[in-house]
């Protein structure tokens, strides 16, 4: 079993995300949550003076060498900018990631006097470790119950957090650093007691006085782009649901399509379709759609004005290439997009 979770720090914003070929409730695989809807923080000034310190590169080979190569490729390629290793970051990672595996929770919060304990939010963790006056602080985590293998975390954990809705905004934030652990509880000692498990814990951050990675005002990004290939399939499980009502479990949506532009500006979407491409590149039928997710109908009143999710109503076919369509206004100015993207060969 796995499941992701995100949360920025800045806002308090918390969603959890469950995908796997098992599924339970939130803690499942027999562990616990500490997931709360605190209120928001705020991110002012630290004590601490050291300067955030660059990263030397993650070992090569290495699951976390893998996933940050993948995400900087994926932001890249669609506009979104890379992000920096941190060291500090790195720190605040490895340290949160230790922490769910020795105490068996899956959680953006933790609780002082528990084995493992490095700070109660993400915020506090960054600061802890030497991250200086952070303007925002995403903290995204995926784990696997029932396994401690790590080969292959590093590409899943990051494909699985860029198929969820409210998920793919953090991977893609307009933050520029970045910490990464893969940990296994085989390397906590925590096998034997609460059984095999991984955690991929992924820190983004944006230091006070630092410019966001923000698009241009005539801009419209999206994700999936144009040429980006090897998405996920479907999504099997997101908290909160962007389809309440409905079990993603047994009834999974497609790889959705976020639209976004620069924010403080507002987004609307007039018109879009997917459609399947065949392997001799003919176009055919249009794949059936729910209505697009925005500010406007959000259920969870996460997302800006500034983006909004193509929810695909069932999953995509595995290694197929999809055309895209959307139109719609940026600030009022007509836009127009059309593109490919192509899943990859999993079924999920």
């Amino acid at each position: 079993m796995s499941k992701f979770h995100h949360r920025l720090a800045r806002t308090g914003l918390i969603t959890a995300a469950f995908a796997a070929l098992v599924l339970s409730g939130c803690g499942g695989g027999g562990g616990g949550s500490e997931d709360d809807a605190s209120a928001p923080q705020s991110a002012g000034p630290s004590s601490i003076v050291a300067d955030p310190a660059p990263g030397t590169g993650y070992p090569a080979g290495s699951e976390e060498a893998a996933a940050f190569a993948l995400l900087n490729a994926e932001r890249s390629h669609c506009g979104f900018g890379t992000v920096a290793q941190n060291a500090q970051l790195d720190t605040a990672a490895r340290g949160h990631a230790d922490y769910q595996l020795i105490n068996h929770f899956s959680s953006h919060v933790q609780t002082p006097g528990r084995p493992g304990f490095t700070g109660e939010s993400s915020l506090d963790r960054v600061i802890a470790a030497g991250y200086r006056s952070p303007a925002a602080v995403y903290d995204l985590i995926t784990s696997v119950f029932g396994s401690s293998e790590l080969a292959g975390r590093g590409r899943a954990s990051v494909r699985l957090l860029l198929s969820a809705p409210y998920h793919v905004t953090g991977m893609l934030s307009p933050t520029r650093e970045i910490g990464i652990s893969i940990r296994s509880s085989d390397q906590v000692n925590s096998t034997a007691t609460h059984g095999p498990r991984t955690v991929e814990q992924y820190d983004l951050a944006l230091k006070a006085g630092l410019t966001p990675q923000l698009p241009g005002t005539a801009d419209v990004l999206t994700y999936p782009c144009a040429g980006t290939s090897g998405t996920a399939t479907s999504l099997r499980s997101e908290t909160p649901n962007p389809v309440p009502g409905r079990d993603l479990f047994s009834n999974p949506i497609g790889q959705p399509v976020l639209v976004t532009i620069r924010q403080g500006r507002d987004l609307v979407i007039r018109s879009t379709s997917v459609k399947e491409v065949g392997t001799d590149g003919l176009v055919g039928a249009a794949v059936a759609l729910l209505p697009t997710l925005s500010a406007g109908n959000d259920p969870a009143q996460i997302l800006g004005k500034h983006e909004a999710i193509i929810l695909v109503d069932r999953p995509l076919r595995p290694a197929t290439s999809y055309l895209v369509a959307v139109a719609g206004t940026n600030n009022g100015e007509a836009f127009e997009r059309s593109f490919t993207f192509t899943t990859g060969n999993d079924s999920r």
